[in-house]
Parts: structure tokens; C-alpha cells; sequence
């Protein structure tokens, strides 16, 4: 018979799924590898299923085995994985009672960076990528004594969302003149 001697050849890892956001991992993944032999056929491939730590640089590695016994080189699949969402906090206003021109300020904070902060409320939706997080929230146009909820998304780069909200109640003072008209004595 033949002898092999030669190690699996073209060997290659992927992963079951592909990336959840801009190459991003964000929930666990199985990274398999394959590969050929051409005398005795291949007898097995690692697999190596991944759920964390949090990594900007991750990398596994397999091989692949022949038949005869014969191992690959190792072979690496490389990947970067943030299953930890950033945190978002709303500093102003905080609750309570709000009127005319109110301004809104988050703080958020991630291990990987944070891309935005969104900040939404009646009348209001705007996304802010410099790290003051900060917008005005016109109140005047809003029903008087009502309560309205500001919330604040922010966005890692693994494109892993956190989430603060605040309730406040307008109150604006009624800068509209009374209309009167005088009917006696005429």
C-alpha cells in the first residue's frame, strides 16, 4: 500500500455566521476548520466555539488530521468579539418639571468606543458622534402640563446598543395675551 506522509493541505476556518456589525462578534460563534488530503483523506477538524472575553484582537486556532495521522500547520481565524453594551446615562434634565428651550445632556461610555449617542423625545431625534452628547429640546409647541419621555440611545462600534430615559412634564407659562374686550358701559 501507499504510505502517506504528507500533511492536510488548503486548510481554512470559517465561522458558522458572519460578523453582527463592521466585523464584530457580538454573541458567541463556531469557528471550523477544513481542509484536503489527497493520499489518505481527512480524519478530523478542530472546532472551537467562542463566547467571550470581550477582544479588539481575537484569534483562534485548528488544524486539520489526516487519516494516516498526518496534522496541518496550525491555522488562525482571527475575529473581534464586544458583547458587553455601553452605558448611556442622561445628566440634563433629570426628571421633574422642564420649560421653553431645555437642554439635554447624556454621558456614555464603552470599552471599544462609543459611535453616537441618539437622543429622542416629541419633536426631538438627533444623533451626536462628539463626546459632549449634548442638544437643545424646544418645549414650547408641546402640550402644557403634559409628561414626555427623553430618551438617549448610544451606539458601540460593535454595534451593541444601551439605553437611558428620563420623564419630564412640560410646564411653559402662557405667554399668549388674554383677548379681552370691554362691552359695558359701552
Amino acid at each position: 500500500g501507499k504510505r502517506d506522509v504528507t500533511a492536510p493541505a488548503n486548510v481554512v476556518a470559517i465561522a458558522d455566521r458572519s460578523a453582527d456589525h463592521d466585523r464584530w462578534y457580538s454573541a458567541p460563534f463556531t469557528a471550523a476548520w477544513s481542509g484536503s488530503d489527497a493520499t489518505s483523506g481527512i480524519d478530523a477538524c478542530s472546532a472551537h466555539t467562542y463566547d467571550g472575553p470581550d477582544t479588539g484582537a481575537g484569534e483562534l486556532t485548528g488544524v486539520c488530521t489526516d487519516l494516516a495521522g498526518n496534522a496541518s500547520a496550525l491555522v488562525a481565524f482571527a475575529f473581534r468579539y464586544d458583547a458587553t453594551a455601553p452605558v448611556v446615562e442622561i445628566d440634563a434634565p433629570t426628571g421633574g418639571i422642564v420649560a421653553g428651550i431645555v437642554d439635554v445632556r447624556a454621558r456614555a461610555s464603552d470599552a471599544r468606543g462609543v459611535e453616537s449617542v441618539r437622543v429622542q423625545a416629541q419633536g426631538l431625534n438627533v444623533e451626536d458622534t462628539t463626546p459632549s452628547y449634548a442638544t437643545t429640546w424646544n418645549t414650547l409647541s408641546l402640550t402644557n402640563n403634559a409628561q414626555y419621555t427623553i430618551t438617549a440611545t448610544t451606539r458601540d462600534a460593535a454595534g451593541i446598543t444601551g439605553t437611558d430615559s428620563v420623564t419630564v412634564t412640560v410646564q411653559n407659562i402662557d405667554a399668549q395675551p388674554p383677548n379681552v374686550r370691554i362691552t359695558s358701559p359701552t
